[in-house]
């Protein structure tokens, strides 16, 4: 708490000095701006002060040069040789070197370019002296006058410009660094922290997806040991509703591809019955829980699930058999031989002509029913029904 709170003080801080330093060049700037103008009017517009003029146009522009000539061979160099690539406290981001690359050609140019020209320099220096001299004539000492103009402004703009960036602007670096750095690691911490929690929700999915299908797996093995009821439902309620429906999809497929395998279709019905527990609204969960109740046998809670996944649902769409899935545990309830009451009869033929507008549904019959195999426990579930069948 006490590092985070020092590091947002010295964030403050180095807000604080930017802020003032570039107020201090912006005064700067428009200040010599504003001289040299006034400077260029005097000298333009009052004879008087002509001469002033442009001996004060003259040392500035001298002491300019100087002081460029002093920052660029004073610009401080960037320690990026002793940078440990490794390193992952280092900089996040690599200063920009072009300036300090251009310093040292410049400097090496012109150092090497005057060892080498001197007297052509020496001759360009007297040229420019009796130029400027001209603005001072007729007075003796008008050279004298123009060479020292441009000789001690050029000297102290140097000095100053050196001194001045290997102190002022060597600090400015050191200070601004450190929150230039903060600020791009702050922003690409910002920009990484959604993709990095959506990075961790799909793997926290994936291990979840992974659990649950571990424990549906060997709950659907009749082979392997029963995982506990309870387990399983901590997973399913763990699962968000894409993973439900994974798992409700496997257990349906496993409950239909083992119509005669009771083993199987019974290690469905836990799957079924923690899902409804979980997600108590999907009907879908509550229907199939039914159909796999009515072919065990289990015909009173088969009929409690139907009525509960037929009430959810509302009205009748057009592919699910709920209605069908009630008739046979209603029918299931009927003893072998019995005739069924008036009130049963009329229920089995209204939900039984609820199925029969599906299409599917009535393919389904008439596959059945011709094949008219008596050992296939589905003809022998709609050869009981037949009689309530609609006669279309």
């Amino acid at each position: 708490m006490g590092s985070n709170q020092a590091g947002r003080d010295r964030s403050v801080d180095i807000d604080e000095e930017r802020t003032r330093s570039l107020l201090h060049q912006a005064v700067f700037l428009i200040g010599f701006v504003a001289l040299l103008v006034i400077l260029a009017v005097l000298t333009i517009t009052i004879r008087a002060t002509a001469a002033f003029g442009v001996a004060m146009l003259v040392a500035m522009a001298a002491m300019v040069s100087g002081g460029l000539l002093g920052f660029l061979f004073g610009i401080p160099r960037s320690l990026q040789a002793n940078r440990d690539p490794a390193d992952t406290d280092s900089e996040p981001v690599s200063p920009n070197t072009n300036l300090e690359q251009i310093s040292d050609w410049l400097t090496k140019i012109l150092v090497g370019v005057g060892l080498v020209q001197l007297g052509t320099i020496g001759s360009a220096v007297g040229k420019l002296i009796g130029n400027v001299s001209t603005a001072f004539e007729p007075a003796p000492e008008a050279k004298v006058i123009a060479g020292s103009l441009l000789v001690l402004p050029s000297v102290g703009g140097f000095m100053i410009g050196y001194i001045g960036t290997r102190t002022w602007l060597f600090k400015l670096f050191t200070v601004f660094a450190p929150g230039f750095t903060s600020f791009v690691r702050h922003e690409v911490r910002r920009a990484v922290e959604p993709v990095r929690a959506e990075v961790q929700q799909v793997q926290q999915d994936q291990e979840t997806l992974r659990e649950l299908f571990a424990v549906l797996d060997d709950q659907l093995d009749p082979r392997a040991p029963e995982p506990e009821h309870a387990s399983l439902k901590e997973l399913l309620d763990n699962a968000d509703s894409a993973q439900r429906d994974q798992a409700f999809q496997t257990a349906k497929r496993a409950r239909r591809s083992a119509l005669t395998d009771q083993p199987t279709i019974r290690r469905t019905i836990p799957v079924f019955q923690a899902l409804v527990e979980v997600a108590p609204d999907r009907y879908v969960y509550q229907a199939e829980l039914a159909a796999a109740l009515a072919d065990i046998g289990d015909y009173s809670a088969a009929l409690a699930a139907s009525d509960k996944a037929v009430e959810l649902r509302g009205a009748p769409t057009r592919y699910d058999w709920f209605e069908f899935t009630r008739a046979r545990a209603r029918a299931g309830l009927i003893d072998a031989g019995a005739t069924p009451d008036e009130e049963t009869a009329k229920s089995l033929r209204e939900d039984l002509a609820v199925a029969w507008h599906k299409p599917s549904f009535r393919a389904y019959v008439k596959r059945i029913l011709d094949a008219h195999e008596e050992n296939n426990p589905e003809y022998q579930e709609l050869a009981r029904l037949r009689a309530y069948l609609p006669s279309d």
